[in-house]
Order: C-alpha cells, then structure tokens, then sequence
C-alpha cells in the first residue's frame, strides 16, 4: 500500500525538477568576469587621457637633455703647467746639464735667442732681455755633463722663461732644426730655484728679538677675590697714636 501511495509524490517531484532546469537553460547566461581583473581596473584600463590644464603655480620643466645654468657646474681653473719657469722672487736660477756632444747645439740656439732679445724694439721683450744672464760652470757635473745657470734678477712677474718658448716667437723664420736639436740637448730636466734673501753680507744683521716674556704680577690673586692669607691685626702690636716706635 505504502509503495503505491509514493510512486505518484516522486513522478510529480521529477516533472518539476525537470521543468526547472529546462528554464534555466533557456535563459540567456551574462560573461563572467575574469577573477584577477576587478570592475575597477577595467574603468582604469580603459579610460581615455584627458587633456589637463597645466598648474600656474607649477614651474614648467626643463626640456629633456638640457642642463640649467644654476646647476651646471663651475669651470675648474686649468693646472698650471709644471715646465714653466716663472718666478714671483726678486731672484731666480735655472740650472740646465747639456750632453757633452750636444753643446754646440744648445750654444747656437742660445745665441740665436740672444740676438733676437738684443734687438727687441717692444718695452716688455727688452724688460724680459734685462733681467736674463746665462753663465756656463767651469766645472761640470758628476755625470761629466757641461752646466749652464740662467740667471733671472728681478724677473718680470708672470714671465715664461723658458726659451723654447721665446724661440718659436721670436724666430718665425729660424731653420726648424735649431730648436730640434735645442731640445735634444738636454740630458736631465732643469732645475729651477726661486731664491729669497736670507742675508746681506755687507749689512751689519739686525737684532733678534728677545724672547723674554712680560714681567707677571706680583700676586696672583684674582681682582675682587679676598685675601685668605692675610692674619688679621694682633691688637697687643699696634702703638697708639701720638706714641714714638722706640718707647
């Protein structure tokens, strides 16, 4: 009984189960959305630039690839050059050793210069000439190399001396081998030496200065501060007034 009693319950409940999803399949189905792209990153994906109006308090870039005045950085003065003879001392030597087999060579160009300082019609080259001696040692090194001393007696402030120099300006004309063979006549590099006086030997020197130290106070008690030494006055010492010191 109970079995016939059940069997029209499930029959019914099937139909409507089935008639259930007939429906839902006939429904249209919306696009799923992507699980790592959220309905806010769309709207910023697809979103157009505008066009912003720029801020007039902002100051406006540079343009790429140029560098502004203010922080470009400042030309570092250029080294001077370790070759050059000048000399800020009222005294200066130039001390040169020439090959033994290249003096002649060095001598010629030497001459040469002389010839054209000697001869110099502007204020500043004839200011230069007379400031400049060269002598030869009698003497000669330890390496038997021959010495030539320049001598430069109040030499002109800010004056290259060096002669290769004063040749390749003064001798435009000049065979260019002359000052080849100048340069290869050195056998060291020049020494040079800016002199100070130290002493006149024919001038009594001056006196030195004393090294003694101001005479210090006879106390050296501090100003305002008490005296703490001080005993204070025996009365039975004191001599009235009026009274004389041998009663």
């Amino acid at each position: 009984v109970s079995g016939r009693c059940d069997l029209p319950v499930t029959r019914d409940l099937f139909t409507s189960l089935l008639v259930i999803g007939v429906m839902q399949a006939a429904l249209p189905t919306a696009p799923r959305t992507p699980a790592s792209q959220s309905p806010q990153n769309r709207s910023s994906t697809n979103q157009t630039p505008t066009n912003q109006a720029p801020d007039p308090q902002r100051p406006p870039e540079p343009p790429a690839g140029n560098v502004s005045d203010d922080n470009a950085s400042p030309l570092k003065p250029s080294a001077p050059d370790p070759a050059a003879i000048v000399f800020g001392t009222e005294l200066g030597l130039v001390l040169v050793a020439v090959k033994p087999d290249k003096v002649a060579d060095y001598e010629n160009a030497l001459v040469a210069l002389q010839e054209v300082l000697a001869a110099a019609a502007d204020s500043e080259t004839r200011e230069l000439a007379r400031s400049w001696r060269v002598f030869k040692a009698v003497e000669v090194d330890a390496k038997s190399n021959p010495l030539y001393v320049h001598v430069l007696q109040s030499p002109v402030a800010g004056a290259d001396y060096r002669p290769s120099l004063w040749l390749d300006k003064l001798l435009a004309g000049a065979p260019a081998e002359l000052l080849a063979k100048y340069r290869d006549a050195f056998a060291v590099a020049p020494s040079k030496l800016a002199l100070a006086e130290f002493a006149n030997m024919a001038v009594a020197p001056l006196p030195k200065p004393t090294n003694e130290s101001p005479a210090s106070p006879a106390t050296n008690a501090s100003p305002n501060a008490p005296v703490r030494n001080a005993s204070p006055a025996t009365p039975g010492n004191t001599s009235p007034v009026g009274a004389t010191w041998w009663r």
